[in-house]
């Protein structure tokens, strides 16, 4: 299992008709939309991040700066439960990352606190799958609770970090 680390806050997709695109006040929205999707596609590429037909990603929102130190500690990866939900998140990022989305059969979400945003991929490792298994998966839990063998961070400056 591979890990890769955008470090990017999620942001997720506007609900936008043609009509409100280019309304004054949704037209800044579109761009910062488009712009995000432009800056996310650019770090997956460079982090080497392939196009696959299952999508297993933790959405790491960031904790509100008026918070207290207490607070934060407490919630620091515990269960994001308020707005944005996990399906316009998950709509974002693959409208980013995917040409034609509808590839994707199977998709593996969540959303936790953190102290900054981040977007983490989880993607297959082909020297880690079992040849015996027929559909080539490990026969583990979810890919959030596996030990990961090797992370990649990458930001957007470009700066490129393996463990």
């Amino acid at each position: 299992m591979k890990k890769i680390i955008l470090a990017i806050s999620p942001m997720a997709a506007p609900r936008l008709n043609r009509k409100s695109r280019f309304h004054p006040k949704k037209c800044g929205l579109w761009q910062r939309y488009l712009q995000w999707k432009q800056e996310v596609a650019w770090l997956a590429q460079q982090a080497g991040w392939q196009p696959t037909d299952d999508l297993s990603v933790r959405f790491i929102l960031p904790m509100p700066k008026s918070w207290s130190k207490k607070k934060q500690q407490k919630m620091d990866g515990q269960p994001h439960q308020q707005r944005p939900d996990r399906n316009n998140l998950t709509k974002a990022l693959e409208d980013a990352l995917y040409e034609d989305d509808c590839q994707v059969w199977r998709s593996i979400e969540e959303k936790r606190w953190g102290k900054y945003g981040q977007i983490i991929l989880y993607t297959e490792d082909d020297t880690r799958k079992n040849p015996d298994d027929a559909t080539g998966r490990n026969n583990n839990d979810s890919p959030m609770g596996k030990l990961i063998d090797r992370d990649i961070f990458i930001d957007s400056g470009a700066r490129l970090m393996q463990s």
